[in-house]
């Protein structure tokens, strides 16, 4: 039977005339009629409107439909699952809060879908926090599950929203994950976050190994050289990132460590385009010692392009001493005559005896002088000797 005048909701809900409401939401004349059909609908929870409010949804778009969303909520029918989430991946999800509600409210047979969206579609802490509410609203076995199976250093903006909802959840058993992934990476920016969760958790490290990953996640520098040499692995990640002063920290802290783990990524940063950034891994170059680590510093103590990288390369070599005798003997033939002076210079300040004898064989090069005579000196050789 037509319908010719607009049809009274308020009295098809009082009536619970289900059929009467969703011929209603078919009255294009009055637009305002229809919504308050599909509000009328939704408050009878009656799932045989499901699909008449899903073609209402896909007729009226993406941009509209608000009304019609909170209905298929609030009817809770597994049917409106699809829909749903096709609205939410053609749009932003931290903008699609009604189909995220409506979703929470469907409840269980709601979760995979929201985990699928949760894995595929978030780009940044936003967007994972409005779906992870949404799964907290649901809560239960198949949510914590799904949520710690998705905590991994490889989905960075999802690490510290899934940590904070699992602490919510009083999910303990999430904690060997996150440890897991707090030892995995400790030098990311979001490592302090997930720290503090974990020890709001009641977590302690359990080992060295874990001691480490907290310190650096903390950036307890002292702490870190105290540990050693487990904490080397973990410090060296941190020489690549772009805060200056932590690379500078990482640095000094390897310096003290004295691993030669750390001899072949500090080298890496002797020609750093931040002099302050060189100067530190020079120095800890110098704390390491050993042969490794002069290589290196013999390039720079004369070709850098800072003079004060070139004094502390210098500093370095005369602290690592014996190691290197050998290499700075050798630059004594070299064709250029500023990487001989400073060999005999260094040599001299070094001490060792060793250097004696080529230092001797090098007096006709008129290019060493007054060094090499100072460099003779200093070791205690007098003309005498011959």
């Amino acid at each position: 039977m037509p319908i010719f005048g607009p049809p009274n909701i308020n009295k098809l809900k009082v009536r619970r005339d289900i059929s009467g409401l969703i011929k209603a939401l078919n009255y294009r004349k009055d637009p305002e009629v229809q919504e308050k059909a599909a509000e009328a609908l939704g408050e009878l929870g009656d799932r045989t409107a499901t699909e008449p409010l899903l073609f209402m949804l896909e007729d009226e778009g993406r941009d509209r439909g608000s009304t019609v969303v909170m209905a298929l909520g609030r009817i809770r029918d597994h049917r409106a699952i699809p829909a749903l989430i096709s609205r939410i991946k053609e749009r932003d999800p931290a903008s699609c809060r009604q189909e995220l509600s409506a979703l929470a409210n469907i409840g269980r047979p709601a979760v995979g879908a929201l985990l699928g969206m949760l894995k595929e579609k978030v780009q940044n802490a936003k967007q994972a926090i409005v779906l992870i509410q949404a799964l907290e609203r649901i809560e239960g076995k198949s949510v914590i599950s799904g949520l710690i199976d998705l905590v991994s250093p490889k989905s960075p903006s999802l690490i510290v929203p899934l940590a904070e909802a699992l602490e919510r959840l009083a999910a303990n058993r999430a904690v060997p994950p996150l440890v897991t992934v707090l030892k995995a990476a400790p030098e990311e920016s979001w490592s302090a976050h997930l720290a503090a969760v974990l020890k709001r958790m009641g977590w302690q490290p359990g080992d060295v190994t874990e001691d480490a990953a907290l310190s650096l996640a903390e950036r307890q520098w002292e702490r870190l050289a105290a540990i050693g040499e487990p904490a080397v692995e973990l410090l060296i990640p941190l020489l690549r990132i772009s805060a200056s002063s932590e690379i500078q920290k990482a640095a000094e802290t390897l310096g003290y460590i004295g691993d030669d783990r750390a001899v072949e990524p500090l080298s890496a940063l002797l020609n750093h385009k931040r002099p302050e950034i060189a100067i530190a891994a020079t120095r800890a170059l110098g704390d390491i010692g050993g042969s490794p680590a002069v290589e290196g510093l013999l390039q720079n103590v004369v070709n850098s392009e800072s003079p004060t990288v070139q004094v502390e390369a210098e500093k370095s070599l005369i602290k690592i001493g014996a190691s290197a005798v050998g290499p700075l003997v050798a630059q004594l033939k070299s064709g250029d005559p500023r990487e001989r002076k400073t060999a005999v210079r260094i040599l001299g300040e070094i001490g060792d005896r060793r250097a004696l004898r080529p230092l001797i064989s090098a007096r006709d090069d008129n290019s060493l002088q007054p060094e090499l005579y100072a460099a003779l000196e200093k070791l205690g050789w007098q003309p005498s000797d011959g």
